[in-house]
């Protein structure tokens, strides 16, 4: 895996076939999904240039803390009207990637 630092828009690799995954990323609250089309590049004997274009997610924003007790967790967010959110427990670090996990 090759992680290109923040601010940074250009990486020299090896010869090669490259999978490209962007980051999610938060500006002021807000978070962005990145998408590079194609999603691969193939590295051979000459520079290549890939763009990718970051989005404003369809999820929620600005998930925040209200209130924290050793109880319990009041929780508040900005999302679309109608928009139906589905909040899952877990423990650990780890946090549930499908409404199935947690509790």
């Amino acid at each position: 895996m090759v992680v290109v630092a923040p601010g940074e828009n250009e990486v020299d690799l090896p010869r090669g076939k490259y999978r490209i995954k962007p980051r999610v990323a938060t500006v002021e609250g807000t978070r962005y999904i990145g998408a590079a089309s194609p999603g691969q590049v193939q590295i051979q004997n000459r520079d290549v240039s890939k763009t990718i274009t970051y989005s404003e997610s369809l999820g929620i924003q600005n998930l925040g803390i209200v209130a924290l007790s050793p109880t319990s967790v009041e929780l508040a967010w900005d999302a679309v009207v109608g928009q139906g959110v589905v909040v899952r427990r877990v423990v650990g670090t780890d946090p549930a990637l499908i409404p199935q996990e947690g509790t």
